[in-house]
């Protein structure tokens, strides 16, 4: 199972700089993954700085060589299809085969949303989120993109340059739930999250029996990735593996601490082993 980080752009994490500090470091003591939040509004009555996610990842994708990073996740339903298709072709040519696409329904609804006029239902959300998925697709695999929905209407668009390699979607939602299900059939890999909880290595090795039972028509395993604290502890990374989880992210930002924690927390090395470090740090 390979080991990431889940990196917050809120806070004390709202500065490009940072970001791109601690992906360095990551990459330095072994850890395999780097994904941001993607937030526009993190709290509608409480100001709090948010970065922008794309031109972190951009510069983190200029300033490392080996880490696999992207947005976990994008709210595709207030983004345009098309406007993420050029940026993650962008990209992906910074960083070529290291590039992530993480969506969901996005949240949280009434500031990222609600404030700036669109749909807060989850219905609404993750309807949008799909239909903007097709075009995606669409746009990313040089079909003439063509397409009248409910949110969008597209005559016989290609955007060029198209990506280098396949770029791997990762699809969030809620578990147990339908649209995590639904996804899981055409995704790449499936991001799931509890509405009452972390998950468990039970959830987890449910989920693998399910997901492993849904035929894609590519006929290619659906990558699992689960999000928990381990600080560092094997035993709790054990279980994930052994339940079947393909990555295990783990969360660094505010509701952990500062820079300085993260640092630190980077520092350890990934739960459960990694890869050796590239070179030394001076964090």
């Amino acid at each position: 199972m390979k080991r990431g980080l889940m990196v917050s752009t809120v806070g004390e994490y709202a500065d490009p700089k940072v970001l791109v500090s601690l992906a360095v470091a990551a990459e330095s003591h072994g850890w395999q993954g780097f994904f941001l939040n993607d937030y526009l509004l993190y709290k509608r009555d409480v100001p709090t700085p948010v970065t922008d996610t794309w031109v972190a990842l951009a510069a983190i994708a200029a300033k490392t060589r080996r880490i696999v990073i992207g947005p976990m996740v994008t709210a595709l339903a207030r983004r345009d299809p098309w406007t993420v298709a050029k940026q993650l072709v962008a990209l992906q040519q910074l960083a070529p085969g290291r590039i992530r696409f993480g969506t969901g329904a996005g949240g949280p609804a009434e500031a990222d949303f609600g404030a700036f006029g669109r749909e807060t239902s989850y219905q609404q959300r993750r309807d949008r989120m799909l239909e903007a998925l097709g075009l995606l697709r669409q746009f990313l695999n040089g079909t003439p993109a063509r397409h009248v929905g409910t949110y969008y209407q597209v005559a016989a668009v290609k955007l060029l340059p198209l990506p280098i390699t396949p770029i791997p979607i990762w699809a969030g939602g809620y578990w147990p739930g339908r649209s995590i299900l639904e996804l899981a059939a055409t995704a790449d890999g499936v991001f799931p999250e509890k509405r009452d909880g972390d998950l468990t290595p039970d959830d987890v090795a449910q989920m693998r029996a399910v997901v492993d039972g849904i035929a894609r028509p590519d006929g290619l395993r659906t990558e699992l990735i689960v999000e928990g604290r381990t600080d560092g502890e094997e035993s709790r990374f054990d279980g994930y593996a052994g339940a079947g989880a393909d990555w295990f992210l783990e969360y660094v930002g505010w509701r952990r601490g500062g820079p300085a924690a993260a640092y630190e927390r980077i520092r350890q090395g990934p739960a459960g082993g990694g890869a050796a470090p590239t070179r030394s740090s001076n964090l």
